[in-house]
């Protein structure tokens, strides 16, 4: 536009006045750097430049011809209608309320990524989703490049961004199926491979996959806990996995009762090693021409280059069983020279040589060691090798040493911890249960409750009774329990003093532990000792049912029907058979005189108490038989002598029924006594 024209009206605005204007106008942020400009509408405003309306009188055609100018023009926001700039203000008002969820949904753990019903519900952002598929790709890239350790520090990444992932852990598991150090990479192995078994409940897939990784790391316990609740549905390479591990453990009896029950089968057990395997059993568990068999089997495989390793390990095994100290240093030496041997080989050697008597020549071997332990399970066989020969204190230092490096066994771990109560360390005990709950370990909620078993144990013998207490009554608190190891753990606490803590533990894992004798005859002395007879009775009684002729348990279960006065007669027949197998027994004798009592058999009763020299009873026994007594003179209506028993009695002996009725006795006398008065 030509300043100073005139409008049309025929008045000019002075060009200095207009110049202001334009100069106000141009200090503004044009708009064309934040929308691009086209054409302008009709209802385009100009009143802002305090212009007429009426365009048609400028010097233009039409009002379409002033848009391209004004395109070019440094053009202020002003230009703008006021129901543009409402509706632009709504457009990013709006855009910023669909930007702020998906902000939190990208960022916040929102996302469950663990099946359902699964514990813990773990929840990840969209960030971490995208975060683990970038890793991912990132590791795969760095496996192809030949870069291990990198790759797998990707991995472990991606894991730790979407740990609900199942196909992070198996690219995870592949390549460590590729790890040149075994020992290194086991815990991590280890690891992910419990943690991929839970998220998929154990399918077959995953139990293959977690079978191999067990046979590359050596660990064989692994594979047998591990496959041994599906033995009735395992596949041709689970069932090769599982007999080797089995084999490898020493559990020879097993693997062939396991070996002929795949056979009966129709399993096909024609695989090369595992018919070596069942070949080394022959030659060293079988006699006669099986024997010579399995042997010629071993041998041929001995000039096979592809099974000569495997043929000289089993030959290992086979010549400790029939102690062939020649044959074994040969195989190891064969080994050895291929840098084929393990330090279990060598282990192996030494206690030969100290079951045959040569206890020095073993030391020697063992001084001169080179290798170190490559699993927890063989740094356990060190340490209980050194132990055995007499070297308490380096089997110590072994387990001491060498778990940290195998911190995710659990052998090693409760292998230390039995040595140092066998040895009676208890600081080093307390520090031990201290260490396994640190929230670094990795088995922290697996040994939970156990580290607060052993916590307990050394603060009994440290002298702290009340921290002892509290440790033992956080064994519930435990994430993952263990039901048979508890119920050992029960046995100790009792014995330590704590029968209430054990027979609440005993009574918690009562569903789901075997319901044997000892069972119920640990659950019956617990009860015994916190004083509930209905606890008692009903733990003895499940005990006679399971052992019928046990004497112990015979007299036992009677005694707790009398002290609580339930089914005389039963448990008069009880003490009967009891008194005929043991006819000078005190606690034997007592019984059937209560017995005989309470089913109104005075005379009897009488006679069985005169046998009875009290001089030779515990303080136990010498309760129940003033109790007897007691009973006996009031029935007889000798009340002086019923006097006499009574205040004998120690009442911390007797159960809260026996109290009662003791109570009620004296009562009976006091009341006797006030007559004649």
């Amino acid at each position: 536009m030509e300043c100073g024209q005139p409008l049309g009206n025929g008045r000019q605005v002075p060009r200095a006045q207009l110049q202001g204007r334009i100069d106000i106008l141009r200090a503004f942020p044009p708009v064309r750097a934040l929308f691009r400009l086209k054409p302008l509408a009709d209802d385009f405003l100009l009143c802002e430049l305090r212009l007429p309306k009426r365009v048609m009188a400028l010097n233009l055609s039409s009002k379409h011809d002033l848009a391209p100018k004004m395109v070019d023009c440094e053009s202020p926001t002003w230009f703008f209608s006021s129901n543009q700039v409402q509706s632009w203000v709504s457009v990013v008002t709006f855009g910023s309320l669909l930007l702020v969820p998906l902000f939190l949904l990208c960022m916040l753990p929102v996302w469950p990524v663990t099946p359902r019903n699964f514990q813990p519900t773990i929840k990840i952002s969209g960030f971490d989703l995208l975060q683990a598929w970038k890793l991912r790709r990132t590791a795969a890239h760095e496996a192809a490049e030949g870069r291990f350790d990198e790759a797998l520090g990707s991995w472990r990444i991606a894991i730790a961004n979407n740990p609900g992932d199942p196909e992070l852990l198996r690219g995870c598991l592949q390549h460590l199926l590729r790890a040149g150090d075994v020992k290194k990479y086991s815990s991590a192995a280890v690891g992910y491979t419990a943690w991929l078994l839970r998220l998929t409940k154990t399918n077959m897939a995953d139990l293959e996959l977690s079978a191999k990784i067990y046979e590359t790391y050596h660990l064989n316990d692994f594979i047998v806990y591990t496959l041994s609740p599906h033995e009735d549905q395992l596949t041709p390479p689970l069932q090769s996995a599982y007999l080797k591990a089995v084999f490898n453990r020493g559990e020879n009896s097993r693997f062939i009762s396991q070996w002929e029950q795949f056979e009966h089968d129709g399993a096909p057990l024609n695989e090369p090693e595992l018919a070596l395997f069942h070949a080394a059993y022959l030659a060293g568990w079988a006699s006669g021409s099986k024997s010579m068999e399995g042997q010629e089997r071993l041998d041929r495989a001995k000039r096979i280059p592809a099974l000569a390793a495997l043929a000289h390990h089993l030959q290992l095994k086979v010549s400790e069983q029939l102690a062939q100290v020649d044959v074994y240093q040969h195989s190891l030496a064969f080994l050895h020279a291929r840098d084929s041997d393990t330090l279990t080989d060598h282990i192996g050697l030494w206690r030969l040589l100290a079951t045959l008597g040569r206890s020095a020549e073993a030391a020697r071997f063992m001084q001169t060691r080179l290798q170190v332990p490559a699993s927890g399970g063989e740094a356990v066989l060190l340490a209980k090798t050194y132990f055995d020969l007499g070297y308490t204190e380096d089997a110590r230092e072994i387990l001491k040493r060498y778990a940290p490096d195998f911190d995710n066994s659990e052998a090693v771990w409760l292998s230390y911890a039995n040595l140092l109560i066998e040895q009676k360390r208890w600081d080093d005990l307390f520090a031990l249960a201290l260490q396994l709950r640190h929230e670094a370990h990795p088995l922290r909620d697996l040994l939970q409750g156990y580290s607060y078993y052993l916590q307990g144990v050394a603060e009994v013998w440290r002298g702290h009774h009340h921290s002892a207490r509290e440790a033992f009554q956080k064994l519930y608190q435990a994430k993952i329990r263990n039901r048979i190891w508890e119920l050992s753990a029960a046995e100790t606490i009792e014995s330590l003093g704590f029968s209430d803590i054990a027979q609440e533990l005993l009574l918690n894992i009562q569903k789901d532990v075997p319901k044997t004798p000892e069972y119920w005859m640990l659950l019956a002395r617990t009860a015994c000792e916190t004083k509930e007879p209905n606890v008692l009775v009903s733990a003895l009684a499940a005990a006679y049912k399971l052992r019928p002729d046990d004497e112990l348990v015979i007299n036992n279960y009677a005694a707790a029907l009398l002290s609580t006065h339930q089914r005389p007669t039963e448990a008069l027949r009880l003490t009967r058979k009891v008194i005929k197998r043991s006819p000078d027994l005190p606690s034997s004798k007592i019984n059937y005189c209560l017995a005989l009592l309470q089913n109104a058999e005075i005379p009897g009763a009488e006679t069985v108490l005169k046998s009875i020299n009290p001089s030779q009873l515990v303080e136990t026994e010498l309760a129940s038989y003033h109790m007897a007594g007691l009973e006996l003179s009031l029935k007889q209506g000798q009340f002086g002598r019923a006097r006499q028993h009574s205040e004998k009695i120690d009442v911390q002996y007797l159960f809260p029924t026996e109290r009662q009725w003791l109570q009620q006795a004296r009562q009976q006398l006091n009341a006797h006594e006030a007559r004649n008065s």
